[in-house]
């Protein structure tokens, strides 16, 4: 994939205005960033320490890896952030070949639930644009995200 087809991916899934830093994308699909809000929001339950929303970002980022794959079978997507006018910020594409599944999407549910936590109480509103799901795709053993309109079957493996 070329570099402005990356580009024109990140514009179209993005959907609001919050991105990843530069240079921090989790497999072509955007992430948003944790944003500068409130240092004190955190996540909490009886079987894990308080973490902030930047530490559940990273956890996530570790836990997805390089998403390589041996099938597209093996790619999921899941919804990653939220939008204040609701759903999700954007969406985050992995592999289950090499991850623990139900701890990645356990650390997404802790991840969007601070996420609409601190834009509520910071009272934060948005576009309100659907973001649009991408269609997951394996591309040299690594899956990816491309807007649906463009997965003809020429682009996938």
């Amino acid at each position: 994939m070329n570099n402005s087809l990356l580009l024109l991916l990140a514009a179209v899934l993005v959907g609001c205005s919050e991105s990843p830093p530069a240079g921090d994308a989790l497999q072509s699909a955007p992430v948003p960033a944790p944003s500068q809000g409130d240092p004190t929001m955190t996540a909490s339950n009886s079987a894990q320490p308080s973490k902030t929303k930047q530490q559940w970002y990273q956890q996530i980022k570790q836990q997805v890896g390089s998403a390589a794959a041996d099938d597209v079978s093996q790619c999921r997507l899941a919804p990653l952030g939220h939008k204040p006018c609701g759903g999700p910020a954007s969406y985050l594409v992995y592999s289950v070949r090499d991850l623990d599944e139900p701890a990645l999407l356990a650390a997404i549910a802790q991840y969007n639930a601070l996420d609409q936590a601190q834009q509520r109480a910071s009272g934060l509103v948005s576009d309100c644009a659907i973001v649009p799901e991408p269609v997951v795709t394996l591309q040299n053993g690594v899956c990816v995200a491309m807007p649906a309109h463009l997965s003809a079957n020429h682009l996938t493996e």
